[in-house]
Formats: C-alpha cells, sequence, structure tokens
C-alpha cells in the first residue's frame, strides 16, 4: 500500500493531462520545443545541466533507449527530481501526510447510490473496495482511480522516477528534491473535499474515452507543447488549480535551480508538463540566459 500511495502522488502531478475531455489543440511556435531531454547551458558557460521530462509510468514496449539518460546522469554533480526519491523514508512520510483526520469520509460527501457506483468502480477495475480508503486523503482515491485507467493492454511497466534513481545509485550520485513531499501534498489540501468527491464520482461512472492513449502518444513522440495544451484544455475544473498544480510550482523550481546551475552541474527529472507553455521549466530559465539544445534519445 506505501508503494502505490508513493506512486499515486506522482501520478497526480500528471492529473491534468490523465483527466477527461477534448485533445489540445496544438500551438504554433517560433522555437521548436518538443523535446523531453535538454543539454542547458548556464550563462557563465560553466559545466552544462540536463532536463528530463518524465511520465512516471509507460508500457516498457513504449520507452525510450536510455542510454542518453544514463550518459547525462553519469555527466552530472547531482540529481534532482520533484521528491528525493533516495530518502528511505520518502514512501512512511507520504504515508503518515496521506491519513484522513479530518473525520469525514466519502460518505460523508455522497449519496448511498454515487458511493455505490464509485464501491462498483473500484471492485471492476482495481479488484478491491473502496471502504478500505476511509483512512486517508480523497486524493488518494482519486489517484488510485488515475491509476487505474493506465492498466489496460500492459502488463510490463516502466517508471522512468526509478530508472533515474537507479542511474544515480550506479554512479553514486546525490539525489534531492526540488520539493518535500509534505508540499506536494499541501497541493491537494487545497482543493475543497466536495470538489473532490464530485470528481471521484464523475470518474466511476464515466465511459472510457482513451485519454491516457492520448497522453501516451504525445509522451513518446515527445510533443511537450501538445501535452501543456492538453492539460488546459481536457479538464476546466481541474485547470482551475493550475497555478497551484504548474505555475506556482515551476517559478520556484527556476528560482531554485538557478541558484545551483551556474556552480554545479545537475541533472533534472520532473513531470513532462512542466516543461511547455509559456510559464513551463524550460521558458523560464530561458529568461535568465540559460541555453536550452536538445538532446536525441
Amino acid at each position: 500500500m506505501l508503494k502505490r500511495l508513493t506512486l499515486a502522488l506522482g501520478v497526480l502531478c500528471l492529473l491534468p493531462a490523465l483527466s477527461h475531455g477534448q485533445p489540445g489543440k496544438p500551438q504554433p511556435e517560433s522555437k521548436d520545443y518538443n523535446h523531453i531531454l535538454w543539454k542547458i547551458t548556464p550563462p557563465n558557460g560553466g559545466k552544462p545541466s540536463y532536463l528530463f521530462g518524465t511520465i512516471h509510468m509507460l508500457c516498457k514496449t513504449d520507452t525510450f533507449k536510455t542510454h542518453a539518460l544514463a550518459s547525462a546522469v553519469a555527466a552530472s554533480d547531482q540529481v534532482f527530481m520533484e521528491m528525493d526519491m533516495d530518502d528511505p523514508q520518502l514512501q512512511n512520510t507520504i504515508a503518515l501526510q496521506s491519513f484522513n483526520n479530518s473525520g469525514k469520509t466519502l460518505t460523508d460527501y455522497l449519496t448511498a447510490n454515487q458511493y455505490s457506483k464509485v464501491d462498483s468502480f473500484f471492485q471492476k477495475e482495481l479488484q478491491m473496495n473502496v471502504d478500505l480508503f476511509k483512512g486517508v486523503k480523497l486524493y488518494v482515491i482519486y489517484s488510485m482511480m488515475t491509476i487505474s485507467e493506465t492498466n489496460e493492454d500492459c502488463t510490463d511497466w516502466i517508471a522512468y522516477d526509478q530508472k533515474i534513481a537507479d542511474y544515480s545509485q550506479k554512479y553514486r550520485k546525490e539525489v534531492l528534491g526540488l520539493e518535500a513531499p509534505e508540499e506536494q501534498i499541501s497541493m491537494f489540501d487545497k482543493i475543497p473535499q466536495d470538489t473532490l468527491a464530485q470528481w471521484i464520482y464523475r470518474g466511476a461512472i464515466q465511459t472510457t474515452d482513451h485519454s491516457y492513449d492520448t497522453l501516451r502518444a504525445y509522451y513518446i513522440t515527445q510533443r511537450i507543447e501538445d501535452l501543456y495544451h492538453r492539460f488546459r484544455d481536457m479538464s476546466p475544473e481541474m485547470m482551475m488549480y493550475e497555478k497551484v498544480f504548474l505555475t506556482d510550482r515551476n517559478q520556484k523550481w527556476a528560482n531554485k535551480l538557478n541558484t545551483i546551475m551556474p556552480n554545479r552541474s545537475c541533472f533534472i527529472a520532473v513531470g513532462a508538463g512542466h516543461l511547455g507553455g509559456p510559464k513551463g521549466l524550460i521558458r523560464l530559465l530561458e529568461e535568465k540566459n540559460y541555453k536550452f539544445t536538445p538532446v536525441t534519445l
């Protein structure tokens, strides 16, 4: 269960992409930003860093060759991920932060009929009863439903976060987090619980619209601009929280990295949704005079 909670939190960082709606509209760009691995040259011309956009889970048959990733990690002084995947207490911290101390559960926000439909979804898609999650916050329930969308037609999944953590250990690189797990979880506390409950219910009764298939196609063709615009178009209610989930975090990370990269080479791995768009990490660091060069995978 602890590993599922860790995975759930990771997937939730891509929630807008995994929500439901119509495909995003490609936007013309004067520069080709459609790459997921970049070499970053600092303004002072020092040792380069690398930025990689992850998807957290991808079917093994869709994964890229990882030689370039391994080489980039090996060439860097340290590795930054959204959270410190090296922290032996990470799973316990996430589990503790995910406990529901409010005294209210999903049954307090849904009718008996609505709750029954959510339970039916869990039994069919995840082979478990939703009552098992009465002790955790609602975002965990929503995230478990999100994970279920990625399970079709694949039996062998690859987690790039884990792959990068493995390379870091192999090449003896220090792994650091851009933010603490408490910070990530606090984002979901900003969503009203009755709103989350309705998202859970709608997710349980909807018909499949192959949202993950579109996300997968964009990712494996490295179309990060399409990913970003899809985030915005697919779920208007989720994008009410774009500032919380994307914009504020991108700015905070860019400011933090700007104090580190001129002096140390970093391999940075974050969700692919953070790379593209006018307020994505690439544009924000370009504004600080960093030069981005795509690396072929």
